[in-house]
């Protein structure tokens, strides 16, 4: 087997690694500069017989990696406030229970039941099967409109 594609194994392992099973150690930075050395062997731009050369590539690279990565990833899991969820806003929903004033019904996305409820100053009430348009969503209940 060929020093490149050990060195690929591996970047795939610490990857799989961090994110099966032990999230936070650094094995995505470890793993990213891993399937990069061994792209640079595989490519010809690092020597495969030259094991130093290598490490310090690797070494460089989950440094590299994590320099540029880590607050980014860390903001993204955790961040209460980061938009989510926000590609639902436009799309139709279908009515379930039905929708009343500020009362919490259900509907329909996606094959998903989601809790949802009117947007002010829109209709009084929606049955069961209207169509609905998604306006808002905050944290898991939906605002709708009707779908004109």
């Amino acid at each position: 087997m060929s020093v490149s594609i050990l060195w690929l194994i591996g970047g795939a392992a610490l990857i799989a690694l961090e994110a099966l099973g032990i999230p936070g150690i650094g094995a995505l930075f470890a793993g990213l500069a891993a399937l990069l050395t061994g792209l640079l062997i595989e490519f010809g731009a690092l020597p495969a017989e030259d094991m130093i050369a290598q490490w310090a590539v690797f070494l460089l690279a989950t440094i590299l990696f994590a320099a540029l990565l880590w607050k980014k990833l860390k903001n993204w899991r955790i961040n209460p406030s980061a938009p989510r969820f926000q590609n639902m806003v436009g799309d139709e929903a279908i009515v379930v229970e039905a929708l009343t004033g500020d009362a919490i019904g259900k509907v329909r996305w996606s094959d998903t039941l989601m809790q949802a409820r009117l947007q002010h100053g829109t209709v009084a009430e929606l049955p069961v099967g209207a169509r609905t348009t998604i306006v808002a969503v905050d944290g898991n209940i939906l605002t709708v409109a009707p779908k004109h």
